[in-house]
């Protein structure tokens, strides 16, 4: 008897408990409700027109060789990487700063009407850096550099701007600064007044081809062209007083 009594009292007791939680997680539920309607969350952007002004090309350089012929096409290779360091000094690019991979040999069988004969091929890539318009001037070029044993062609080229540390921390301001007015607006427009910032929510940097659509996500970096909108772009959350 004793035993049921204390058992009814334990349910009894933790019945209770449960009821005091449910109400309090009721009672937070009510409160956030109510708050989110004193919270304004707006978004702003800006956006500058940059140029690119440094470039980095990939060159890169393929010979056709007998593979019997092993010592004298590599002395062939390391002239024809002479012959690209001076055309790319005498275009303005400073050489110190190349960057050279090793050389790959590919292996190649070409059979004609008498013999077998097996042929080799020497590649290697070259990057360059350098100011925009000598690096483009250079790719431009770079298949007249061709002949019957050697041929020379743009592995890539990439566009950059070395002054993005210096643009972002004014355009960022200025992206906080279309928020707030934004907020301001839409406070009137609601009958409130603005309170107090609470956080930032989200951000996002983007450089984009110039006068290009802005569909692209979070961050996104392009390197294919000179001229680029760099654009910023921020969610804050406000309160209302």
């Amino acid at each position: 008897m004793k035993n049921s009594k204390f058992i009814f009292i334990l349910i009894s007791g933790l019945l209770l408990i449960a009821g005091f939680l449910i109400f309090g997680l009721f009672l937070q539920a009510i409160h956030s409700r109510a708050e989110s309607y004193d919270l304004l969350l707006v978004s702003g952007s800006a956006k500058a027109r940059i140029i690119s002004n440094n470039a980095e090309l990939k060159i890169f350089i393929s010979r056709l060789a007998p593979l019997d012929d092993l010592t004298n096409a590599y002395g062939y290779f390391e002239y024809d990487l002479d012959w690209l360091k001076k055309t790319l000094k005498e275009n303005g690019l400073d050489i110190s700063r190349l960057e050279i991979s090793p050389v790959i040999i590919e292996g190649k069988k070409e059979e004609d009407a008498s013999r077998e004969a097996i042929n080799i091929r020497l590649t290697r890539t070259v990057t360059i850096n350098g100011e925009t318009d000598k690096i483009t001037k250079v790719s431009q070029a770079v298949s007249s550099f061709n002949s019957a044993a050697v041929t020379f062609s743009v592995q890539s080229l990439e566009y950059y701007n070395s002054d993005y540390p210096d643009l972002y921390e004014p355009l960022l301001k200025e992206a906080f600064q279309d928020a707030k007015a934004q907020a301001y607006q839409k406070a009137a427009d609601l009958g409130r007044h603005l309170g107090e910032f609470k956080r930032v929510v989200s951000g996002s940097e983007r450089i984009l081809p110039a006068d290009s659509p802005d569909i692209f996500y979070d961050r996104y970096y392009d390197t294919s062209s000179i001229e680029k909108d760099m654009v910023i772009k921020v969610v804050l959350l406000f309160g209302f007083k």
